[in-house]
């Protein structure tokens, strides 16, 4: 967890858009960017709030990848 908010942030139309979906890679980013444009993260002595929202699209992207391909392990590993 990096910290981009204070409680975890869910954006169910975004996931009712892809439900049943191919996830390729214009999907993925799409639903990067929505949470992206969503979230507004905090800054504290780990990271600004504008650093977060530049590492946000790939942590996303890759925990997206990883949960359609089923793997478990923790997406920071």
């Amino acid at each position: 967890m990096i910290g981009a908010g204070v409680v975890p942030l869910r954006l169910q139309e975004v996931e009712a858009q892809v439900a049943g979906q191919v996830l390729d890679a214009r999907a993925v980013a799409e639903v990067a960017a929505a949470y992206v444009a969503a979230c507004d993260p905090m800054s504290d002595i780990r990271g600004s709030a504008d650093y977060r929202r530049h590492v946000l699209p790939a942590l996303i992207t890759e925990a997206i990848t990883r949960a359609n391909s089923r793997q478990n392990e923790a997406v920071m590993a």
